[in-house]
């Protein structure tokens, strides 16, 4: 039980690592998207002036056909930057669950630990062991007799000529 708990710790950790991770992985993600989506804008500018000059005759069609190229180009890597930034995102609500369900075996594992020890209510002697190291416990089953050593009483009839010093009659308890 105890590997247990500690097997359940470390997957806490991990997950809780993994978590940085992701977080760090976000914040370059956004970073990427801010200037995909700067070089889209500019390349939109761009495209709009080149339209404009297209209209006038003043710029080739090759031309023109570079800046639209290059305008699509930034469209797309700004629409592949919003996606990972998307996955990134939904790998943090995924190891988000991972915590939980961390947290949930370790606090899991804590309890049965918290079982496995079984104090008595009494100090005293063990006189009988039923139970076997390893078996494993429900409730009403019996594993130990446990007597209290220091209030035992014994009560006796004794004959007046066995008794020691006594002359009023029979006595039935020593002290």
């Amino acid at each position: 039980m105890k590997a247990q708990v500690e097997k359940s710790r470390a997957g806490l950790k991990e997950a809780q690592y993994a978590f940085d991770e992701i977080e760090k992985a976000i914040r370059g993600g956004e970073a990427e998207k801010k200037a995909a989506d700067a070089r889209l804008a500019l390349a939109s500018s761009t495209l709009d002036r080149y339209k404009g000059l297209f209209e006038r005759r003043s710029v080739s069609s090759q031309e023109f056909d570079e800046v639209q190229t290059k305008n699509t180009a930034a469209k797309a890597d700004a629409d592949q930057a919003s996606e990972r930034l998307q996955a990134l995102l939904a790998k943090k609500n995924q190891t988000i669950a991972r915590i939980d369900q961390a947290k949930a075996d370790t606090a899991n594992a804590e309890a049965f630990l918290s079982h496995a020890r079984i104090l008595s209510p009494i100090d005293g002697i063990v006189t009988s062991k039923p139970a076997d190291l390893g078996q494993m416990a429900a409730p009403g089953t019996h594993l130990l007799s446990v007597e209290d050593e220091g209030h035992y009483r014994l009560e006796a009839l004794v004959e007046e000529s066995a008794s020691a010093g006594s002359t009023s009659g029979p006595s039935n308890c020593f002290p």
